[in-house]
Parts: structure tokens; sequence; C-alpha cells
């Protein structure tokens, strides 16, 4: 199985299943393989949590077993520092090949404002769900949504252009 880490605030992969203790990561470094529908903390992922476990044996086994030199002494004890990657927006290594399809979002508000509220609240909807899909590595999701929200735009800017003049008509008879 190949695995993706993200390290530094670079991606780093794929890594080969044979390769994984070259890499420097630890249990809260964020992970992927496929099958997983995003990243997740290195120490969620079985084999992963393995390796981990398997370094962090021999560091004890090292720290804890070797014995100081005669006449040394440490007054602070060896920690090994643990970095903790910062949060962070990830696209799945599936989508980064893929161009972004369009979210049409700008569209969409100005439609719900201008012309058809009901039709223009559910393209904001679809296109606000263009992005999400998109960095999950579902690009045929992230393709569908865009379209209906294309759709649902059209659809609202047609409504609106043909509900005006009744607006209009029934506006005069009621103030009339």
């Amino acid at each position: 199985m190949k695995y993706w880490f993200i390290l530094n605030n670079k991606q780093i992969g794929p890594i080969e299943a044979d390769d994984l203790n070259q890499v420097d990561f630890n249990a809260k470094t964020p992970a992927w393989h496929e099958g997983l529908p995003d990243w997740i903390p290195a120490g969620q992922i079985e084999a992963l949590r393995a390796v981990i476990d398997r370094r962090e044996a021999s560091q004890w086994s090292a720290t804890y077993n070797s014995a100081p030199a005669a006449g040394t002494y440490t007054a602070e004890p060896r920690l090994a520092a643990e970095v903790t990657p910062e949060p962070h927006r990830s696209i799945s290594p599936v989508a980064q090949s893929e161009e972004r399809p369009s979210n049409y979002l700008v569209w969409a508000i100005i439609s719900t404002l201008l012309c058809n509220l009901i039709f223009g609240v559910i393209a904001i909807i679809f296109a606000s769900k263009v992005n999400s899909s998109f960095d999950k590595g579902d690009i045929a999701g992230a393709r569908r949504n865009s379209e209906r929200a294309q759709w649902f735009i059209i659809l609202s800017i047609v409504l609106g252009v043909i509900w005006s003049p009744f607006q209009v008509a029934l506006t005069m008879l009621w103030n009339s």
C-alpha cells in the first residue's frame, strides 16, 4: 500500500509500506492512503501505528538502557521533541492532477438576490459543495455539484425574468 504524509506543510508521497522507516512522522502527522475519504492522523492507521510503536520502543530502549559515562551527570532529562503540524486544508492526491470545477457561488448569490429566491438558494447550496467535494478527491461529485449550481442559477434567472412582468402588473392592480 502507498501512503502520503504532510510534513512541514509539504505533501510527501507516495511512500511504499516497506519504506515507512525512512519517513520521519509521528502519531499526529496527517496521512492518507487510497480508500480514505480525507487526511487523518497517522496514529489512527493501523500499519502506521505499528511503525510508530516500534520507533518509540527502540527510542525508549536506547535512552533508558544505556548507562552514562563515568563522572557525567545531566541535570535535565533527555526528551524527544515532538512537532505538531499546524491545521491545514489539503487536497487529496487524486484531486491534484485535475482542474477544480467552477463553483458559480457569486452568480448563485446574485441570482438569489435579483431573480428567484427559492432556486437561488438551491444554487448556493450546490455551489458551496463544489470545493469540499473536490478537496476530498470526489472529482465527479464536484463536477456534478458545479453543473447543478449552474442549472439552478439559469432556472432562477429565467423564472425571475418571466415573473417580473406579472409582479409589476399585480402590484399596479393592488395599488389602484
